[in-house]
């Protein structure tokens, strides 16, 4: 059975997303320097802009030039609606290389305000929230949501393709469900990722997957931290994930072809 996902059209360096976590903005480029082999696409979230602004990500974007390093702009924004366009707009006009922008799920259709606004659209796709990878059914029921997470995320998701959103954050528990609700255009990002190797001591993420899972499961770009960075060799950490993806991929049917740098199936 063929996946569940958009297709053959994302390489498979822009399937691992590193998240710059914990990092001054010096380390941060340091990092992206030091791994842009295997990752081309970093994410970045509310610590880094908080040091250095949003000159940051047009920081890690210019770290290696001439490799295609993307940002990921993690700032799960919220906040009404007004307020909502004018900083994605100003997100624009300030950064360069941002692939990704991640919102809660809006109230009105965003997508469709800016184009009248700007009369073009966002050079990013904006990414809606579902459920934090750090919460489970326990904490929907202590919000007073009668509801099972699967439901709740897709629920979420759906709401957030109404809203004009091109795709959701999710847990590789629920992607599957997501692809079929709403079809394979519809870009799922997962956080949440464990590699059996990649132990995190006091882990406070609660739906987690490995990344052959995540994969398999449909999600088009996973999103990995501390498995690599906590790792002694980082490098070798983010190579031994994406010849994960590349088995995943590999031995699903009418995936993409099998990669062929020598790097992937190698580190042990």
């Amino acid at each position: 059975m063929k996946r569940n996902s958009p297709g053959t059209d994302i390489p498979p360096q822009d399937r691992l997303i590193y998240a710059l976590d914990r990092m001054t903005p010096p380390q941060a480029v340091a990092a992206v320097r030091d791994l842009h082999e295997a990752v081309h696409i970093f994410k970045i979230g509310w610590p880094l802009i908080l040091q250095g602004g949003l000159e940051v990500a047009n920081q890690i974007a210019n770290a290696v030039p001439g490799k295609g390093i993307r940002v990921f702009l993690d700032l799960k924004a919220d906040d009404i609606p007004e307020t909502m366009f004018s900083s994605l707009e100003e997100i624009e006009r300030r950064t360069e290389n941002i692939v990704f922008v991640t919102v809660h799920v809006p109230d009105v259709n965003i997508v469709e305000f800016l184009g009248e606004r700007a009369e073009r659209k966002l050079q990013f796709k904006i990414i809606a929230i579902t459920l934090l990878t750090s919460m489970d059914d326990s904490d929907l029921k202590e919000l007073m949501i009668e509801m099972p997470k699967d439901e709740y995320v897709v629920l979420m998701a759906t709401r957030a393709r109404n809203h004009g959103c091109d795709g959701v954050i999710c847990s590789g528990q629920e992607v599957k469900s997501i692809k079929n609700a709403l079809g394979t255009d519809f870009i799922a990002i997962t956080p949440g990722i464990r590699p059996t190797w990649g132990i995190v001591e006091g882990d406070d993420q609660k739906r987690v997957v490995t990344p052959a899972e995540a994969i398999r499961n449909g999600a088009d770009h996973i999103v990995v931290g501390r498995p690599i960075r906590n790792a002694s060799d980082p490098l070798e950490a983010a190579w031994k994930i994406r010849s994960e993806i590349a088995l995943a991929l590999e031995n699903d049917k009418g995936s993409e072809s099998s990669p062929n740098d020598p790097r992937l199936f190698a580190v042990g």
